[in-house]
């Protein structure tokens, strides 16, 4: 403490914290002073319209999840991890399956209405890059197209649309030219994320790059 004590620096930095603690008592005492002779004013409660424009509640899938696909990332993790499939011992028991789950892509229409019929305002869903491109440079249009009427059904049930670029799901060619692990191919995402700008962006206001993206950074 002697040390401390003599210490110029030591001495400034003191000064200094008790400048700062004065200014704040300062500041303190002085808004109390400016509210004692009048009461203090409430936030100005909104309407339940207003709230609805402000706040929106909703729902959020990942397609892949909710439908699989022919080819992707994922389609080939889940085909080739479970080693008693070639034995006919399912991982899913029952009629369910990784490869369809519970249709949403065939079932967009009864899935959306029935999140509007919960009172929902918005429908966050992903958009997957391996239905789009299947092949690299090969655009499914019908995918694209599908999109369109899943936007258009969302409208129709008054929910704001809340789009994922990428919900941990990419096309095999992409996974097999190393992913996100190589610098280069990081081109061909960016390129991806420009189409769906292109072609749905007037469409979506709200809009996520990745998902979760600490946990595949972690992985």
């Amino acid at each position: 403490m002697n040390g401390i004590g003599s210490s110029p620096t030591a001495n400034a930095s003191m000064d200094g914290i008790t400048t700062f603690v004065a200014r704040v008592m300062d500041i303190r005492k002085r808004n109390r002073n400016s509210t004692s002779s009048s009461p203090r004013q409430l936030a100005k409660p909104i309407s339940a319209e207003e709230l609805s424009s402000r706040f929106l509640k909703g729902v959020g899938i990942s397609v892949w999840q909710c439908s699989g696909d022919k080819g992707s990332n994922w389609t080939r993790f889940a085909k080739s991890r479970w080693p008693l499939r070639r034995l006919g011992v399912r991982a899913v028991r029952g009629h369910a399956s990784i490869e369809k789950a519970n249709g949403f892509w065939d079932r967009y229409e009864e899935d959306i209405r029935l999140s509007a019929d919960l009172g929902c305002t918005s429908f966050r869903f992903s958009i997957e890059w391996a239905r789009i491109e299947p092949e690299q440079g090969l655009i499914d249009m019908e995918a694209v197209n599908r999109y369109h009427q899943m936007l258009d059904c969302m409208a129709a049930h008054g929910l704001e649309p809340n789009a994922t670029l990428w919900h941990f799901v990419h096309p095999t060619w992409f996974e097999d030219a190393g992913g996100f692990t190589k610098e280069e191919n990081i081109p061909a995402f960016v390129e991806y994320c420009k189409r769906c700008f292109r072609w749905f962006g007037t469409r979506i206001r709200l809009w996520a790059t990745f998902n979760e993206p600490t946990c595949y950074l972690f992985l």
